[in-house]
């Protein structure tokens, strides 16, 4: 995971508005790091990423999930009230959920943030009132079981300065943490939960305060005081007289130097006044920096709170619940730890449910999707269907992977590593590792022309053969000064402080054939190519298109149009026949006209946690089959769409299909029969069914079953999957509401 230097935001005053969404978000894949964690009658429910699901855990470690829902942003936190699950998802707001059978949740509805730029945090309950952290304010609802209206808001904060964290209500009391870069706005603040007046505020002057939860049987307010980007701060507050709190414990949780491991005192869970709390990257004393641990707190006698003991959580850690004997970890590239705390002195490991990793960068050929996963690895998706990505393969080998790319012809994938073995190839099929190249190859940029990878490790290009990919080898590498590059129609285009270079990659060369000298007092910095087209970022004057141009002899460089970008700089740029995207890690996806470059699209992504303006975020943007393809760091890959065309989708890969499956009448006009061949695919198999939007509308495991007929579909395109062992063996569409004869 990045290190967080100092967390320090950009003070700036005003936030502007943005359009609304109009960017066609067809999908995204799902799992990632394990960030949220809540148990419920023999589940638990995670927010992994920017995916709800839910987990079955009575059969043992690892364990098996048959739910899941995809956000457009990331899970922050969770709650639990009576048989409802209450989920904090950043920018997507609130979502209620009945988990009445914990094992399907069921929606009720979707809280969105009530004004632009609002991102839901935390939550907190007094009977039917919902006090909820939305960055800059807390905003009071009133939950009236299948529906929601507004209070009142109290508490309002300036999010690119100081941002309302965490938040939680006890009687007469409410209590939310603010992280502000300002020291007189660090710490916690006390309202009345029935007026929503301000009674007091304990200013933090250690770390950033992060989140709060009170006592069970007394008067102690418990705050998880954040981070200094090292150690993090553990602290309790007396509130017996709430307009003087008084700070009676504070703990100091070590971390590493480097962003080895950050401590920042997270989440916590209550049991009876033993404090049980989530600190990321929290070590125990002189116990190394390859393991992190949870911290034990006894809160029951106010005199006398002390640490209790630590519990180890693997790696960086962010939530945990509990139900005895068992605590269950939310955890980064560990997903669920589970530990046996019968002896609390002696938790016993009892294992890992991987739930995926953070997510770098992402490559497609065809009807595939690799993506990069850090310490998780890379997975293979079948995007078959672009609405609804399925989990092909996972690749097993250890390391931190952040680059992946398909070859020429799709049957290797040459993965990049942080850690030993820099680069490693694999075959498609079987994800079965073939070949290695031991030194680091690349840190930034990794593009691909026929049998050549251009690689950027810092200032230098290496251009690495991967004609056989069971011998791979660095062929040469070049020292130069890199911004931002590319490969487009077998020119490369790189961008730097001085100027703008076409080099010749055909035959193997590396070639300038033309360039563009920039002023003093300008830098080219993010760019993309289509065909010709070149789009660049030149600071001190805007987004710049040019074409390349050939007249038979010589290439040359002209300039077409530029337009001011108020947003500035972007993360990432990409291009496709639709038009030119710019992505912004916490203002989101702009498409522009390729002509004019004028804007004619909007996508809000899931944007930056936090509004952190040099972390997580947008990790990787391109194009490729006419679909946009944007990686954000805790969010996964989203697929989108400019093609104001996009209806359906390419048959399936599976060259036997017919002979798997047939569906009958097709279109159809009222029932269809779908006939399976249990000759070829056996006895055990999966279908599920898509309606055009990606929902699942049915799905069912069928054993000795050959025929299925569905009746009451709704006119509209269907689209059917066949799954055996966990891969999609055959997809098909279909159409409802259409007259057969």
């Amino acid at each position: 995971m990045k290190k967080i230097l100092l967390l320090i935001l950009v003070l700036l005053f005003t936030k502007p508005i943005f359009p609304q969404n109009n960017l066609q978000f067809l999908s995204a894949t799902t799992g990632a790091a394990c960030h949220a964690i809540k148990y419920y009658n023999g589940y638990v429910l995670t927010g992994t990423g920017s995916t709800l699901r839910s987990y079955y855990v009575g059969a043992g470690v690892p364990f098996n999930y048959g739910f899941e829902y995809r956000y457009e942003s990331q899970i922050i936190r969770m709650s639990i009230k009576d048989h409802f699950l209450f989920v904090c998802a950043n920018y997507d707001g609130l979502t209620k959920w009945d988990i009445s059978n914990p094992a399907n949740p069921v929606k009720i509805y979707d809280l969105l943030p009530d004004s632009a730029g609002m991102a839901t945090q935390g939550i907190a309950f007094k009977g039917d009132t919902l006090f909820i952290a939305q960055l800059s304010k807390v905003s009071v609802y009133k939950d009236n079981g299948s529906s929601f209206s507004k209070i009142a808001d109290f508490g309002y904060a300036q999010p690119s300065a100081w941002s309302v964290t965490g938040v939680d209500a006890k009687g007469n009391l409410c209590a939310y943490t603010v992280f502000s870069v300002w020291p007189n706005k660090n710490g916690v603040y006390l309202y009345n939960s029935n007026s929503f007046s301000f009674i007091s505020y304990y200013q933090q002057t250690f770390c950033y305060s992060e989140n709060v939860i009170w006592g069970k049987n007394n008067n102690l307010l418990h705050v998880m005081g954040g981070t200094n980007s090292t150690n993090g701060y553990f602290y309790t507050l007396n509130v017996s007289n709430p307009a003087s709190p008084q700070k009676i414990f504070a703990d100091t949780v070590l971390g590493a130097p480097f962003g080895l491991a950050m401590a920042l005192p997270y989440n916590a869970e209550n049991h009876n006044d033993t404090l049980y709390v989530a600190t990321w990257g929290g070590l125990k004393p002189n116990a190394g920096f390859n393991y992190c641990y949870m911290r034990v707190y006894d809160a029951t006698n106010p005199a006398n709170v002390h640490l209790l003991t630590y519990i180890p959580a693997g790696l960086w850690h962010f939530d945990m619940t509990i139900h005895h004997p068992y605590i269950y970890v939310a955890s980064e590239w560990y997903g669920i730890k589970t530990f046996n705390i019968s002896d609390i002195m002696n938790p016993v490991d009892m294992g890992n449910t991987v739930t995926g990793g953070w997510n770098h960068y992402a490559d497609n050929f065809g009807n595939w999707l690799a993506v990069s996963n850090e310490g998780y690895g890379f997975k293979l998706y079948d995007i078959t269907n672009p609405m609804n990505p399925v989990l092909y393969d996972t690749s097993q080998y250890k390391g931190f992977c952040f680059r992946t790319k398909f070859s020429a012809d799709g049957e290797y994938i040459f993965a990049c590593y942080g850690t030993y073995h820099g680069m490693r190839v694999f075959r498609r099929d079987g994800l079965e590792k073939i070949s290695i190249i031991q030194q680091a190859v690349c840190k930034q940029r990794f593009e691909l022309y026929q049998d050549r990878i251009y690689s950027q490790l810092d200032n230098k290009i290496n251009i690495i053969d991967v004609a056989d990919p069971y011998n791979p080898a660095v062929d040469t590498s070049i020292t130069f000064t890199i911004n931002d590059m590319m490969v487009s129609n077998g020119i490369l285009y790189i961008s730097n402080n001085t100027g703008i270079y076409a080099m010749n990659i055909t035959n193997h060369n590396f070639q300038q054939v033309a360039s563009v000298t920039l002023a003093g007092n300008q830098d080219a910095t993010a760019l993309t190519a289509y065909n010709n087209e070149l789009f660049v970022f030149v600071s001190n004057k805007g987004l710049v298109k040019y074409h390349l141009n050939f007249d038979g002899f010589t290439y040359s460089f002209v300039e077409d149009t530029y337009i001011a970008l108020t947003n500035g700089v972007p993360n990432f740029m990409a291009a496709d026949t639709f038009g030119v995207y710019l992505s912004y890690r916490t203002k989101g996806l702009f498409a522009l006209n390729r002509q004019t470059l004028a804007q004619t699209g909007y996508y809000r992504t899931g944007l930056d946690y936090r509004l952190y303006t040099d972390q997580y975020g947008v990790q990787n943007l391109f194009c490729k089959n006419n679909l946009i393809f944007l990686s954000e760091y805790q969010c996964q890959t989203s697929i989108l769409s400019n093609d104001n065309n996009f209806s359906s989708v390419p048959e399936t890969k599976t060259n036997y299909a017919e002979e798997l499956v047939t569906i009958y009448p097709n279109p159809s006009g009222s029932s269809v029969k779908i006939s399976i061949n249990s000759e070829i695919i056996g006895n055990n198999f999966e279908y599920k069914i898509y309606d055009a939007t990606g929902k699942i509308i049915k799905s069912q495991i069928l054993n000795l079953k050959s025929q299925i007929i569905l009746i009451g579909l709704n006119s509209g395109l269907y689209f059917l999957e066949i799954i055996s062992d966990k891969k999609i063996i055959a997809a098909k569409k279909f159409v409802v509401g259409v007259r057969a004869f």
